[in-house]
C-alpha cells in the first residue's frame, strides 16, 4: 500500500530491460524513486584452479568443449540477461546456478560450482588479492585499471562484443505515497549520506553512495 514502512532498494534493470524480456506483474509507474543508493561496474570472473580459465581466451576455448555454468538471479534479471548475451554472442552453450547475491555467487565461483561468475569489482577484491579467482573480463568502456588490484582488465566492447553494463540501484516506494511522505525520506537519507561517520564508514568500504 501507499505511505508504507517499506521501502524497496531497486535495481534499475528489474524496471527497465526486464520487462522487455520476461512477463512480470509490476511497471515502473508502480514505484516512485525516493534517492539514488549506488552506481556500480561489474567484471566477469573465473577460477582457474576449477576451469583452467584464466583469461577471455580462455573462456572461449573452454566454452568449445564444455557448457558453461554461470551464476545469476535467474532468468531475466540483469547478471543473467548480461552473462547468457556474452556467451551467446560467443556461441558458447550454457546455464545458470541461481543465487541469492553476489556474494553467493562468488562462493559458488571458488567451491566450483559455476565456471564464471559476475561480481563488482569492489565485492571481489580481496579474493583477486588472494589469487582464488581472476578478472577476464568487465563490462565497461576501455580497460579497466584502480592502481591497486586491477591492472588493464579488458572489456566486452574491446572484444567486439557490444555489451556496456553497469548496476544502478536506487530507494523507492510504492506510488500513491504522499509528496510530503517522499519529500521526508529524501531528507532523512540525504542527511545520512552527508554525515561524517558514515562517510568514513562508506570509504572504507570502498562505496559512497
Amino acid at each position: 500500500s501507499p505511505n508504507t514502512t517499506t521501502l524497496l532498494l531497486t535495481d534499475a534493470w528489474l524496471m527497465t530491460v526486464t520487462p522487455l524480456m520476461d512477463p512480470v506483474e509490476y511497471t515502473i509507474d508502480d514505484f516512485t524513486p525516493i534517492i539514488d543508493h549506488s552506481n556500480t561496474d561489474f567484471c566477469l570472473y573465473a577460477n582457474p584452479d576449477k576451469t583452467g580459465i584464466e583469461s577471455f581466451e580462455d573462456l572461449k576455448t573452454y566454452g568449445q568443449e564444455n557448457r558453461v555454468l554461470f551464476g545469476s538471479g535467474g532468468a531475466g534479471t540483469s547478471l543473467y540477461i548480461v552473462q547468457k548475451s556474452l556467451l551467446d554472442a560467443l556461441d558458447i552453450s550454457s546455464d545458470t546456478i541461481t543465487q541469492n547475491g553476489t556474494a553467493e555467487g562468488l562462493a559458488n565461483l571458488m567451491a566450483g560450482t559455476v565456471d564464471v561468475a559476475m561480481s563488482s569489482f569492489k565485492d571481489a577484491a580481496d579474493y583477486v588479492k588472494s589469487g582464488e579467482i581472476v578478472p577476464i573480463l568487465w563490462f565497461g568502456d576501455g580497460t579497466y585499471s584502480d592502481g591497486d588490484t586491477y591492472q588493464d582488465v579488458p572489456s566486452a566492447q574491446d572484444n567486439g562484443i557490444e555489451i556496456n553494463y553497469s548496476g544502478f540501484y536506487y530507494y523507492s516506494i510504492r506510488s500513491g505515497s504522499d509528496q510530503a511522505f517522499v519529500d521526508e525520506l529524501y531528507d532523512a537519507f540525504s542527511a545520512v549520506y552527508q554525515n561524517p561517520d558514515f562517510i568514513a564508514e562508506c570509504e572504507m568500504l570502498g562505496t559512497t553512495p
